[in-house]
């Protein structure tokens, strides 16, 4: 089972039946400890790389006006440049067991419609 699907499950055993911003939140923070610096778990909000996507979430830049969809937007933003820009490669991506955002990644939530 993979890190962001262990993360939607201890959600919906909190209570939670849609995603919720705080669960976006911590989705992202897992993926960019993993990304940054994953033996120093301190030093990830310390990234400088300005080209991904998910910087100004980190930083938590304009974070309050961000509503659940659109944070949800920017993931599958970066999960478009983590594939090349291939909507085929996102659909097909191998990162559920390695990455935090893969229920994310089609640009909705992974709750069931």
């Amino acid at each position: 089972m993979g890190k962001g699907v262990k993360l939607i499950l201890e959600a919906k055993n909190e209570g939670f039946t849609m995603t919720t911003k705080r669960q976006i939140l911590r989705v992202i923070d897992t993926h960019c400890k993993e990304c940054y610096f994953p033996e120093d778990s301190d030093k990830y909000k310390q990234c400088e790389n300005t080209q991904c996507r998910l910087n100004p979430i980190l930083k938590r830049n304009g974070i309050s006006k961000r509503k659940v969809p659109g944070l949800i937007k920017t993931i599958r933003q970066h999960c478009w440049d983590c594939c090349c820009g291939s909507s085929d490669s996102i659909r097909l991506c191998a990162g559920q067991e390695s990455c935090a955002l893969w229920p994310y990644r089609m640009g909705v939530g992974p709750e069931p419609r």
